[in-house]
């Protein structure tokens, strides 16, 4: 168990540290999101050959709308969460992210007329404050950017919401398969989305482009590959808990690395708006089960 703590630990470092990677690379965020996704599909297909593992294509034409909804989300997910990095710090576009779960319950509630309990109430409450806190309507005179970095974030949060929603009709497919398939999904929702508005990769830089390619193989095909190898092994609620290494990391990553800064009402609303994700985690109705868990973060990032 130690060792899948470590691979998952390592995942969310990963993933927290993305945005490094993700502001040094010349190219639009719709771009950048394409060519990660076709980086990591093609990395993917190699290391299946490799461990000669095959796609169970009938399990997957079961579940063929929910992973056509959340493979198409899954593009305009990346997009805006890139978008946001281009107008705010990672930190607030980060912590804007994390509203996503509040909007799932929120979108459950609604769509399948799940009846919401208190504790989800006191998350959505807590939640939607800590977001206020974020927005922090005095601020925005200052810094203009600030009201469109936070839409980019919220919208983010939106697909995100889309793509768990979308994973919990996906009953056959195994989690690495459901990943590679969305992927490849993006990839054809993004194409002609990319075409249409104008492809710039032949003006991108040597170092954007070394840039691309640690982001589409270390930051998505070979982090997957450790989350999906990590998740199986632990059990579904510690998992959901370690998985908030990320927006830390994140934080930090900004500050320290970064050198950007976040006013402390700001990142008081963070605080409430990721203890808030959390208290949702550690519901009593049962332990998260562990598949549950993994669609959880799959596509997060």
């Amino acid at each position: 168990m130690r060792t899948a703590q470590i691979k998952l630990l390592s995942a969310m470092a990963l993933w927290g540290t993305m945005s490094l990677f993700v502001k040094n690379i010349n190219l639009t965020s719709a771009e950048i999101a394409l060519y990660r996704a076709i980086i990591a599909v093609v990395t993917l297909v190699l290391l299946r050959v490799l461990l000669h593992q095959k796609i169970d294509w009938q399990a997957c034409r079961k579940d063929w709308l929910g992973l056509l909804i959340s493979g198409s989300a899954l593009g305009l997910n990346w997009t805006m969460l890139f978008s946001a990095y281009q107008y705010v710090s990672v930190s607030v576009a980060t912590l804007c992210y994390y509203f996503a779960p509040t909007l799932i319950i929120l979108f459950s509630a609604l769509l399948f007329h799940e009846v919401m309990n208190r504790r989800q109430w006191l998350c959505f409450i807590v939640s939607t404050l800590g977001l206020i806190l974020i927005i922090n309507v005095s601020y925005l005179d200052q810094q203009p950017a600030l009201l469109k970095g936070i839409f980019f974030g919220l919208s983010a949060a939106v697909f995100y919401a889309i793509i768990m929603l979308a994973n919990k009709t996906i009953h056959h497919t195994s989690g690495l398969e459901r990943t590679l398939i969305q992927l490849s999904i993006s990839i054809v929702f993004l194409l002609p989305y990319c075409s249409f508005n104008g492809i710039s990769i032949q003006s991108i830089t040597l170092p954007s482009l070394l840039n691309l390619f640690i982001l589409g193989v270390i930051y998505t095909a070979f982090a997957y590959f450790l989350f999906f190898s990590a998740i199986k092994e632990l059990p579904g609620q510690k998992a959901a808990l370690l998985t908030y290494i990320d927006p830390l990391t994140a934080i930090l990553t900004s500050a320290l690395i970064l050198h950007e800064t976040i006013v402390p009402i700001q990142l008081f609303g963070g605080l409430l708006i990721i203890c808030a994700a959390l208290i949702s985690e550690l519901t009593p109705k049962g332990k998260i089960k562990a598949d549950e868990a993994s669609i959880h973060k799959q596509n997060a990032h």
